[in-house]
């Protein structure tokens, strides 16, 4: 079945009004993940929602705007014909950027592991002097918060899998993984428990360094060998 451009917008969430406040002309559009990639006679843009509130949109576009600055290899926010950096509408908080091409990270590749390990490095660089505390939102968690967190999220998960009469392939090698993981969980733990780890914490924050927060392959673009 080939879905309409209104039925795409409609499957996503999204009202015809918002791309309206773009002035877009499209020629195609669909849904790739979590995001809209709508083709149009200039290229290629993605229209993306914004899972929270207006405060948290504009920390993320003032936030990529610093970032960008030191560091051009991440989305920027494009304005609309009212010159806003997004749109909100009663069907959410959207906001507009170009299409970054390339092909998502492969972790099977250790150059591409050393690749994506600079590129988070350059992104806390470039997101020195960032103070986010002027947005009202809470600051992010450190390692001591989340990991038992994570330890009772693998947990649950296990016992999800072992309830399957038969496990599907991604279930049998989760828990063949599963005490490997939770050993070097127990280990990051050991490390941030540290004094060592406390200063590199504090220092960050008095830097004004960002985390980056979902830091995994399918955010991670390859275009070529960069």
């Amino acid at each position: 079945m080939v879905m309409s451009f209104l039925d795409v917008l409609h499957a996503y969430g999204c009202d015809p009004e918002v791309l309206r406040e773009y002035d877009l002309e499209c020629e195609s559009i669909r849904r790739v993940r979590g995001a809209l990639r709508i083709k149009t006679p200039s290229g290629y843009r993605m229209l993306k929602r914004i899972n929270g509130s207006a405060a948290l949109a504009e920390f993320l576009f003032q936030a990529l705007e610093h970032i960008y600055d030191q560091f051009p290899h991440v989305p920027r926010f494009i304005r609309n014909k009212y010159a806003d950096p997004y749109v909100i509408h009663e069907t959410g908080i959207f906001y507009l950027a170009d299409w970054l091409p390339g092909r998502e990270a492969d972790f099977s590749k250790m150059t591409t592991i050393q690749q994506s390990v600079q590129a988070l490095a350059n992104f806390h660089l470039a997101s020195a002097g960032f103070d986010g505390s002027a947005f009202g939102l809470p600051p992010a968690d450190d390692f001591m918060a989340r990991g038992p967190v994570s330890l009772t999220k693998l947990g649950s998960y296990m016992a999800i899998s072992q309830q399957k009469v038969e496990p599907n392939a991604f279930e049998e090698l989760f828990e063949y993984a599963q005490p490997y993981l939770i050993q070097m969980l127990e280990h990051a733990g050991t490390l941030a428990n540290t004094e060592y780890y406390r200063r590199i914490l504090l220092g960050a924050r008095d830097a004004h360094l960002l985390c980056h927060g979902s830091f995994h392959r399918q955010n991670i673009l390859l275009e070529g060998d960069r």
